[in-house]
């Protein structure tokens, strides 16, 4: 059924699903699985706990440290895109004044 510009809603065929019908599959399951999961009992011992601190502080500083770094590059880089495929209106012979 085609889409019209009267409709309140309109789902064009694929398009909550996608145009694969497993995608529904997948989230239905990631879905049950985290609301039925059991209870773990797990135990992390405090020295694990430092431990992985240890792990993920200089993760983490290492992470923001390059994020600032290269985040102005990479802002200079994107914009100089958009520039390049931006549309620039011609001047006419009479705007020259």
């Amino acid at each position: 059924m085609p889409c019209n510009s009267h409709a309140d809603k309109c789902i064009e065929p694929g398009g909550l699903i996608g145009r694969n019908p497993s995608r529904l599959a997948h989230i239905a399951l990631a879905i049950i699985f985290a609301l039925f999961t059991p209870t773990a009992f797990a135990y992390i011992d405090p020295n694990t706990g430092g431990y992985i601190f240890q792990l993920l502080a200089p993760l983490l500083a290492l992470a923001t440290t390059a994020w600032m770094f290269f985040s102005d590059r990479v802002k200079a880089i994107w914009y100089s895109i958009l520039r390049f495929f931006s549309f620039k209106p011609r001047q006419s012979k009479t705007d020259k004044n």
